[in-house]
C-alpha cells in the first residue's frame, strides 16, 4: 500500500477531491485534510506522525498554496523527511498559474500539469510519474519503503560522496562535468535531487535545472537538438554539433551572468547516438563557454545514467582534454548500517548492533533499497526475528517483491523496449537464471547453456532473437557492470548475488549450478588456453569451493586444498605466460577476491592455505 500526503489549500479542495476519489482504492492511500474541523490539530503531533508514514508527499502547487502558513510548515517537515530518503519524497502537481520565482526550493522540482481541463490524460500521467497504480512503489531512483514508521537514518557514505561533487562545483577550478552512475534502485536519482539542492544552498546565486527522462516524451530520447535545448533552457538549435550553433548556445549562457548547474537524470534511456551527440554538443559548448572569460557564467553538467558506455572519453574537443569525471553510487557497506541503527537510538549494546547490522547487511546485500525494506521489517518484528534473516521466509516477504517489481521489471530489463516484450522479458529472465551462478561470463556462456536447454532455444525463438541479440539485450540491461579492459561482462556483484538466491532458493539447486558451472569452465580451458586463463582458474576454483560449502561443509577443510592443488595444475602450463609470472598473477587476483574469502572465513586460515597451495603448484614448486 502506497502512502501520500496530500498537502493543499482549502481553496483547492475541489482539485484534491478528484485526485483522491481517481487513485483511492488502486493500491493509494490518502492523507488529506478534507474534515475542516482537523485543522485545528494539525501540528500536534499528528501530522508529523502522518508524514512520517507517508512514501509521497504530494503537493498541489497553486498561489493559495504559497500563501497558506499551514502549507508551508508541512513543506518545511516534508524536505527535512526527504533529506533523511535515500529517494525523492516530494512530488509537485500544478494545478492553477504559479509563478515559479516565488516556490522557493521548489522551482527546482518538475511541475507535473493538472491545471483545468482536468481529463485523463493528465490524472494518467501523474499515475505514471509517482506509480500510484503500483502497490509498492519504486519512487525516482530507489524503492519507497512499504510501510514506514519513521524518517530513515541518513546513510553517511552518500554525505561523503555528494560533498566529492558539491565541493568540486563550489570550488574554483574544481571539475565541471559529471556521471553519476549506478545501477537500478541504488538511489542515483535522489543523489542529484540532494546535489541540486546542496549546490543551491553552498551558491545561493546558482541557477539549476534538472531534467529527468522518465518524465518526459519518449522521442525526446532520440532527438539530441530538443534534448540539449530542453536542458540547457535554450531554444533547439537546427543542429546541435554545429559550430555556429554551439556558439549561440555558448553565447546565450555566457550572459546569463550567474553560476549554472544542469542536471540530467535517466540518461541510461538515451539511443546511443543521441547520447553520442549530446556529450560532443555539451563537451563543445562547455569549452566555448570558458574561452568566453566569463567567470561569473560558470557552466556545470552532471549526468545520471546506469552506464557509462556513451559518456566515457574526451568528446568533441579532445585536443581541450574536456572528460566526464565519473562517480559511481556503489551498495552500502556494513559500517553504513551500522550507523543507521545507531541513529534508531534503541538502546543496543555494542555486540548486538554489529550481529544486527551484519543480518541486515546480508540480507540487503547493501542496496539502499533494500536495506530500507529490511529496516522496515526489522522495526515491524521489535528486532525479535533477525536470527531468521537468512531463512527464504524472510527472504520471501523483504527481498522477493522488490526483486520481482523493480530489479526484474521491464524498464530495468528492456530500457529500451522493442517488440514482443513479454516474450522478451521471459527469455531475459531465464537469461539471468543461467548467468548470476557465474561471477563474469562471456556469449560462450549462453552458447553452452542454449545447446545443453531445448527450452532455452525455444524462448528464444519465441522472442524472434538470434544468439548475437540475446547477447545485444543482455547488454543493455540496467543490471550490468562491465569491465571494459576485460572481454567478459559482470552483473552488478550485489545483485547478481541477490538474484541468485531469488533463482536458486534449495541447497541442492545452488550446489548443481555451481557444480555445471565449474564443468564448463574446464571445458572452456581444455579448448580456449589463454590470456584469461589464470582468471578462469579461480572462477574454478571459487565455484568448486562455493559447492563444497554448500554440499558438504564438514569435508571442507580437509578436501578443498587438494582440489584447489589439482585444478592449479591443469592450469599451470599455459602457452603465453612464464610459471613465475601467471604464479603471481594467480596469487594477487586470489588475494584481491573479497567474495571467495567470505565464504570461506569460518575455515580459519583455510584461504591463506588454498592461496599457498595454488601459487607454489602454479610456480612449479609441487
Amino acid at each position: 500500500m502506497t502512502r501520500v500526503f496530500l498537502s493543499y489549500a482549502a481553496e483547492d479542495e475541489t482539485t484534491a477531491n478528484r485526485l483522491v476519489s481517481r487513485f483511492t482504492g488502486a493500491g493509494t492511500e490518502f492523507f488529506w485534510w478534507q474534515d475542516k474541523e482537523q485543522w485545528g490539530k494539525r501540528f500536534v503531533g499528528e501530522i508529523e506522525d502522518k508524514i512520517g508514514r507517508a512514501n509521497l508527499f504530494v503537493i498541489l502547487m497553486s498561489p493559495d498554496y504559497l500563501s497558506s502558513p499551514w502549507c508551508r510548515r508541512e513543506l518545511d517537515l516534508a524536505m527535512q523527511r526527504e533529506n533523511d530518503l535515500p529517494y525523492q519524497f516530494i512530488y509537485v502537481l500544478k494545478i492553477a498559474e504559479t509563478n515559479r520565482a516565488e516556490s522557493g526550493f521548489l522551482r527546482s522540482y518538475d511541475w507535473l500539469d493538472l491545471t483545468v481541463p482536468l481529463d485523463d490524460e493528465k490524472l494518467n500521467a501523474v499515475s505514471t510519474a509517482l506509480h500510484l497504480d503500483r502497490a509498492s512503489v519504486p519512487v525516482a531512483g530507489a524503492a519507497a519503503p512499504v510501510r514506514p514508521r519513521a524518517p530513515r537514518p541518513v546513510f553517511r557514505n552518500r554525505v561523503d560522496e555528494l560533498n566529492a561533487i558539491v565541493n568540486a562545483l563550489a570550488t574554483t577550478g574544481g571539475p565541471d562535468l559529471w556521471l553519476v552512475i549506478s545501477p537500478p534502485r541504488m538511489g542515483k536519482s535522489w543523489f542529484l535531487r540532494q546535489l541540486q539542492k546542496e549546490l543551491t544552498g553552498r551558491v545561493p546565486d546558482c541557477a539549476v535545472r534538472l531534467l529527468d527522462l522518465r518524465k518526459r516524451p519518449a522521442d525526446l530520447r532520440v532527438n539530441p537538438t530538443r534534448l540539449l535545448g530542453a536542458l540547457l533552457n535554450v531554444d533547439g538549435p537546427a543542429s546541435p554539433l554545429s559550430d555556429t550553433a554551439q556558439r549561440a548556445i555558448a553565447t546565450e549562457i555566457s550572459k546569463r551572468g550567474c553560476p549554472q548547474l544542469y542536471l540530467l537524470d535517466s540518461a541510461d534511456l538515451l539511443e546511443t547516438k543521441c547520447a553520442a551527440d549530446l556529450r560532443s554538443a555539451l563537451t563543445g559548448i562547455y569549452q566555448l563557454v570558458k574561452q568566453t572569460g566569463t567567470r561569473t557564467s560558470r557552466l556545470s553538467v552532471v549526468i545520471g545514467s546506469r552506464h557509462h558506455d556513451n559518456w566515457k572519453g574526451l568528446g568533441r574537443n579532445a585536443v581541450s582534454g574536456v572528460r566526464f569525471h565519473q562517480l559511481a553510487l556503489t551498495e552500502f557497506g556494513v559500517e553504513v548500517v551500522h550507523q543507521s541503527l545507531t541513529e534508531l537510538h534503541r538502546g543496543f549494546g555494542a555486540d548486538q548492533l554489529w550481529d544486527y547490522a551484519n543480518c541486515l547487511h546480508r540480507l540487503s546485500e547493501g542496496l539502499p533499497a533494500l536495506l530500507i525494506r529490511g529496516l522496515e521489517w526489522a522495526e515491524e518484528t521489535e528486532f525479535l526475528e533477525l536470527d531468521e534473516s537468512e531463512g527464504e521466509g524472510t527472504f520471501d516477504a523483504v527481498a522477493r517483491p522488490y526483486i520481482r517489481d523493480d530489479l526484474l521489471s521491464v524498464e530495468s530489463l528492456l530500457p529500451f523496449g522493442g517488440h514482443n516484450l513479454a516474450e522478451a522479458k521471459e527469455l531475459l529472465e531465464r537469461t539471468l537464471r543461467v548467468l548470476v551462478a557465474y561471477r563474469l561470463f562471456t556469449q560462450s556462456h549462453l552458447r553452452y547453456h542454449m545447446e545443453a536447454d531445448p527450452d532455452f532455444k525455444n524462448a528464444l525463438r519465441a522472442a524472434g532473437w538470434s544468439l548475437d541479440d540475446l547477447w545485444k539485450a543482455v547488454s543493455r540491461t540496467a543490471l550490468l557492470k562491465r569491465p571494459w579492459e576485460e572481454l567478459w561482462q559482470v552483473i552488478h556483484p550485489p545483485i547478481r548475488r541477490l538474484l541468485y538466491r531469488y533463482y536458486y532458493n534449495s541447497d541442492q539447486a545452488r550446489w548443481e549450478a555451481h557444480a555445471t558451472a565449474r564443468r564448463f569452465y574446464k571445458g572452456w580451458i581444455d579448448r580456449n588456453a589463454g590470456k584469461e586463463q589464470p582468471v578462469v582458474l579461480v572462477e574454478c576454483l571459487w565455484h568448486e569451493a562455493t559447492r563444497m560449502v554448500i554440499e558438504q561443509p564438514s569435508d571442507v577443510p580437509s578436501l578443498l586444498p587438494g582440489v584447489a592443488e589439482a585444478l592449479a595444475g591443469d592450469f599451470a602450463k599455459s602457452p603465453i605466460y612464464e610459471p613465475a609470472e601467471l604464479s603471481e598473477f594467480v596469487s594477487q587476483r586470489l588475494r584481491e577476491d573479497e567474495e571467495f574469502q567470505t565464504i570461506l572465513r569460518k575455515y580459519g586460515g583455510l584461504f591463506d592455505e588454498i592461496v599457498e597451495r595454488v601459487v607454489v603448484t602454479v610456480a612449479g614448486g609441487a
